[in-house]
């Protein structure tokens, strides 16, 4: 039995279409954030197998409107001990925008132009890291 786990936002689109006469618009949601996904199975000698399958999604609006979604999804397997902790990791996304801001009219004039404008670029980087520790409670223990 999987265990979905799930941190994150639903964002809605509206999708336009017809001609100039008739025109209908449609609602898109996308469901964006965290989802972990993981099965658990405690084995005879006391180690706990995990099936982990963590997936980050983002939303991305194009130009021309459509949305698209970015997906990073990794499949992996851990065998540990009640207590220990283990690092997922490795679903980095990095993003890079360039901007330019200039002054009106004598931004645009050749040769010149360029000494009244500005320029900068920013450079993100963003990495998911799941921590996971296993602990046995006692109650179910005791039921069983």
């Amino acid at each position: 039995m999987r265990h979905p786990l799930t941190v994150g936002n639903e964002t809605y689109f509206s999708m336009v279409s017809g001609n100039g006469n008739y025109t209908t618009v449609q609602y898109q949601r996308i469901n964006t954030g965290i989802t972990l996904k993981f099965t658990g199975y405690i084995e005879p000698d006391g180690m706990v197998n995990l099936h982990l399958q963590p997936e980050v999604s983002d939303a991305v609006i194009l130009v021309n409107g459509n949305p698209q979604t970015t997906v990073r999804k990794a499949d992996t397997y851990m065998r540990i001990r009640f207590g220990d902790t283990v690092a997922l990791g490795g679903m980095i996304v990095g993003t890079k925008s360039h901007q330019v801001t200039k002054t009106p009219i004598l931004g645009d004039l050749p040769i010149i132009g360029k000494a009244f404008q500005s320029r900068s670029t920013d450079n993100t980087k963003r990495e998911v890291v799941i921590m996971i520790t296993p602990r046995m409670i006692e109650e179910a223990v005791k039921a069983n």
